[in-house]
């Protein structure tokens, strides 16, 4: 028995026993849905579907009770969307079919945002007032200020 090449694999065991166990334990952490078929754009595109019902919902609110503090949710809540359609383009699995459900979503919140800054007051009705003076409290009679 040569004790040359046995001393050499006595040395070198360890790190190759180590270098495997920790491909071992790697492969086994992986997360098994990253694995089968993760898909990026799509789960974007599905919240953004998400926060834009949100944002619907906060208007409809609005319509009914008149609560302005929905007109301010449902605008993040769109703009929430529009961001997140807008992050697709970084995901690995963008396509064409992808950008275009992407851009139909942010068309939509584009002209969903302008409905909701259409029905939003003025947080600072001091213009108003400088231009009607006297005439303010006649012509906004419902104005609660």
């Amino acid at each position: 028995m040569n004790t040359r090449t046995h001393g050499c694999a006595r040395r070198y065991t360890p790190w190759w026993s180590a270098l495997i166990l920790l491909a071992v334990l790697a492969a086994g952490c992986a997360p098994s849905q990253r694995v089968q078929g993760f898909a990026c754009g799509e789960r974007r595109l599905e919240l953004a579907a998400t926060f834009y019902e949100q944002a619907k919902s906060k208007l409809a609110l609005h319509y009914k009770q008149r609560v302005d503090s929905a007109l301010a949710d449902a605008y993040h809540a769109s703009q929430d969307s529009m961001l997140l359609a807008q992050a697709t383009r970084n995901c690995f699995d963008f396509d064409e079919v992808i950008r275009r459900q992407a851009i139909n979503v942010i068309k939509t919140n584009v002209l969903f945002q302008k409905l909701v800054v259409s029905n939003m007051r003025d947080q600072d009705p001091g213009v108003v007032i400088d231009l009607y003076g006297q005439d303010y409290r006649d012509i906004f009679k419902n104005d609660i200020r």
